[in-house]
């Protein structure tokens, strides 16, 4: 919220370089979203503490499909702006849900135990926050580069990509991801346990993206142009790129759940870092090379590595807790 705001009330000379100046109308509706984001992470993660998995089913499911089916009736109807708008119909009508089924604890509500909680708990926000920061700027700094280098052509094309091949990612890692946070930290410190039900998560999700991916690497640009109409053949271009990573980062997802359990939340500030680093070094490659889709590639190698180093950090962590407890 606070970033989409500081963007749109940013002078134009700042937007103009930044080169997102012709995006300024989106921002108000950026700050919506944002809004309606934060409920719904609240409420989620609620849930999942009560074990109300249906709910969070339920609610993914139809935040996906309300996301899908507005967008491609939005793209057939020629509205080259359908995503953005279905994106936001979806979060609102999520959270709309949410507020709804979390209302009896209002009647709950105790400034002062919210307090004692929040200083209870102060490591919390002492290293999440900053990394979730990065978070915001790492996801969001691929499109504000590609609209600055390469166009807001590019960068509304690279964006359907994104957000095609993120709706699994949204959807089943999110729902898996939420449960596997209970029950891994229900595991733990049982070492065996605990690998066992990470390795059974990653094969689960990995066998889930696989013929998806496959298909989108090798049809992605047909598929894209079929579904969506011929001027979103570049996006599903881009799609095939990266459609590998997309995998990776699903396969992935419930790790940074692991790393809340076993304490390394101070690491993922270092990834957060890195990832500024190399994908703008991969986006400005691409631009020496005159081609988004060499920006992609790169970006898609580093990000694998990346991935499985997030990974083994997680590994290694259980192994030596293993190897002291002997």
């Amino acid at each position: 919220i606070t970033a989409s705001t500081l963007a749109w009330m940013a002078p134009l000379q700042i937007k103009s370089w930044l080169g997102i100046n012709t995006l300024g109308h989106w921002f108000p509706l950026a700050v919506l979203a944002g809004i309606g984001s934060a409920v719904v992470a609240i409420g989620a993660n609620w849930l999942n503490r009560k074990r109300a998995y249906m709910k969070l089913t339920k609610q993914r499911i139809i935040q996906s499909l309300v996301t899908v089916a507005l967008g491609v009736g939005l793209g057939y109807g020629g509205y080259t702006f359908g995503l953005v708008l279905a994106q936001l119909v979806a979060v609102l009508i999520t959270a709309t849900i949410i507020m709804m089924q979390i209302r009896p604890l209002f009647q709950h509500w105790n400034p002062k135990a919210v307090f004692n909680a929040a200083r209870n708990h102060v490591s919390a926000p002492k290293f999440l926050l900053p990394t979730a920061l990065l978070d915001v700027v790492t996801i969001q700094l691929p499109v504000f580069l590609i609209t600055a280098w390469f166009g807001s052509d590019s960068a509304g094309q690279f964006s359907m990509a994104w957000r095609i091949l993120g709706l699994p990612m949204a959807l089943i890692g999110g729902a898996v991801g939420q449960v596997f946070f209970q029950r891994f930290s229900t595991a733990w410190p049982d070492v065996t346990a605990a690998r066992r039900l990470l390795f059974k998560t990653w094969q689960f999700l990995a066998l889930a993206g696989a013929l998806p991916t496959i298909i989108i690497m090798i049809f992605g640009g047909s598929i894209f142009a079929f579904v969506l109409g011929e001027s979103w053949r570049e996006a599903g271009n881009m799609a095939a790129v990266m459609s590998p990573m997309l995998l990776a980062m699903l396969v992935s997802s419930p790790t940074s759940a692991s790393f809340l359990v076993l304490g390394l939340q101070k690491n993922t500030l270092y990834f957060g870092l890195a990832f500024i680093v190399y994908r703008t070094g991969c986006i400005y490659l691409g631009l020496i090379e005159e081609n988004l889709l060499v920006s992609l590639a790169a970006w898609v190698l580093c990000e694998l590595i990346a991935i499985v180093a997030y990974n083994m950090i997680v590994l290694l962590r259980m192994r030596q807790y293993e190897i002291s407890r002997c």
